[in-house]
């Protein structure tokens, strides 16, 4: 009776392992389709809802949503952590961008290529 009782233990472990996995893809296509859309607006000067510039953007993100609905996910608590660093600051850097467009000014590019290094950041972790 114990053996079977560890066995549905183990398989409910690997199954929440799995579904942190898949809402992790999940999570992370979103985010690639979000990079997609601000880049977009920047080449093409397409209008953009304030809600890309907002301080909290990157709690409502897909990712973010996921990210703060994911805390008990069975993972490395700094590499974690670092993920939500690394979200918080990609999306506070595209603020800034988004910003100096919106004010008519050009985007610095030493900003624009410190945004794109915590992008290529972000993706790493």
């Amino acid at each position: 009776m114990g053996e079977a009782r560890l066995a549905l233990q183990n398989i409910v472990e690997t199954s929440k392992i799995i579904d942190a996995i898949s809402g992790l893809e999940t999570a992370s296509n979103a985010h690639i389709e979000w990079l997609k859309n601000f880049h977009r607006i920047i080449v093409c000067g397409l209008p953009f809802d304030d809600a890309l510039a907002d301080p909290e953007a990157h709690t409502r993100c897909f990712f973010g949503r996921w990210y703060y609905g994911a805390r008990d996910i069975a993972v490395d608590p700094e590499l974690f952590r670092q993920i939500g660093e690394t979200h918080h600051d990609f999306h506070r850097m595209a603020s800034e961008v988004l910003t100096n467009i919106r004010e008519g000014r050009a985007v610095d590019e030493g900003k624009y290529d410190a945004f794109m290094n915590v992008v290529v950041q972000f993706n790493d972790h």
